[in-house]
């Protein structure tokens, strides 16, 4: 199930040119639509996690439980009804429930042992990062032997705890939890020597992948404001968003001359936005000048938002038919939720009047569901 539905769908737009003579969106359907949609993705979290915790343990699922599932599913419905203010509500009913539940667990009402439960909900996704690591230093080359001791002591005392529990063994709780949290405070020396060690080789990959693409994509920049320039096309925003990002970039050579990587890596962390915001230009140019618009020009934008609309409605179907058959469509489902914000973000600067940056999310929305729709047929035989 995604976490974010279409808002769109119901919300007017007008071109660049007739902006003026076109009612704005509604302004109570558009808040009440944003509100419904950043709330059900909220509750789609909430509800995954306490889906995991309740499966991790030995406890049965609560009439709180039950509640807040109704009410979670009756929520999704509405919304894609556009029945905003109603699916608000029940997410919010729905919220209550799941706190509910999360505050039983935490405490241990649902059963003894409150502590060594809170414990094992905590190491649960730990652990699993910390064998993702392991695997991932092993792959690179480095020396695990020390970690994956420390990582296989730390598991056995997982695993003995949660066997305390489902065995109803309490008198050997506090013994148990004791070890595990000695065991996790040895893994977690370990892995802080392991972490620098690949931050250090992986500073280098970062700093040297950045230049060698980061100067690609200058070049890319100039060469497509010359052509956007010929055409009518408005590259403002691209030439200010290049200058930025060539001061970074410059500094990062500099960084990386003088073999200070650590520093040039800190360089690229601290402006990123930086870097996004120029990666996005590009793109926009890039995608005008595909798709033939001009400044102001080309289809309608009413007619573009409704065909949108329409391509995400039909994308989110067809992988969920994908997904039933068994197909693996995780990446296409963030792809299609990357989508989705992009269009709620176009939409809502086009209600602010910033029309060049509402276009800009727009056509970045239909990028990323162009590569939705490659997905979808490479694992859809016969589709057009």
């Amino acid at each position: 199930m995604l976490a974010l539905l279409i808002v769109g769908g119901m919300l007017q737009w007008g071109t660049a040119a007739d902006s003026a003579s076109t009612p704005s969106p509604s302004g109570n359907v558009f808040q009440e639509a944003q509100t419904a949609g950043a709330l059900i993705e909220k509750l789609n979290m909430v509800a995954n996690f306490t889906d995991s915790a309740i499966r991790s343990s030995h406890f049965s699922r609560s009439h709180d439980y039950t509640l807040a599932e109704t009410y979670r599913r009756k929520a999704l419905d509405e919304y894609r009804s556009g029945e905003y203010s109603s699916a608000t509500g029940d997410a919010l009913r729905a919220m209550h429930y799941y706190r509910a539940v999360l505050s039983q667990l935490k405490g241990g009402e649902l059963g003894p042992g409150g502590k060594a439960q809170s414990e094992l909900l905590r190491l649960k996704p730990y652990l699993g990062s910390v064998f993702k690591l392991i695997e991932f230093a092993k792959s690179r080359g480095f020396d695990v032997t020390n970690v994956t001791y420390e990582y296989n002591q730390t598991m056995n005392a997982y695993l003995e705890l949660r066997n305390d529990l489902r065995t109803g063994n309490l008198g050997e709780l506090p013994t148990d939890l004791q070890t595990l949290e000695m065991r996790r405070a040895l893994l977690e020396g370990a892995l802080v020597r392991l972490r620098h060690s690949l931050m250090e080789r992986m500073s280098v990959e970062i700093v040297d992948g950045f230049v060698l693409r980061g100067g690609t994509a200058i070049n890319l920049a100039w060469n497509l404001m010359g052509a956007a320039s010929q055409r009518g096309v408005d590259v403002r925003m691209l030439q200010a968003r290049l200058t930025s990002f060539e001061r970074v970039y410059k500094r990062v050579l500099e960084l990386k001359s003088a073999g200070d990587y650590g520093e040039a890596l800190e360089v690229i962390r601290t402006n990123r936005g930086i870097i996004i915001s120029f990666q996005t230009s590009v793109m926009y140019v890039r995608l005008r000048l595909e798709t033939g618009e001009a400044s102001g020009a080309g289809v309608g934008v009413q007619a573009l938002v409704n065909e949108t609309s329409a391509r995400i409605r039909e994308d989110w179907l067809s992988l969920e038919k994908l997904n039933e058959r068994g197909v693996n469509t995780r990446i296409a489902e963030l792809q299609l939720e990357a989508a989705v914000r992009e269009f709620n973000t176009a939409l809502m600067l086009y209600k602010m009047g910033r029309t060049v940056e509402a276009r800009e999310h727009f056509l970045a929305t239909r990028f990323l569901l162009g590569r939705v729709e490659l997905f979808i047929r490479m694992h859809s035989p016969g589709r057009g």
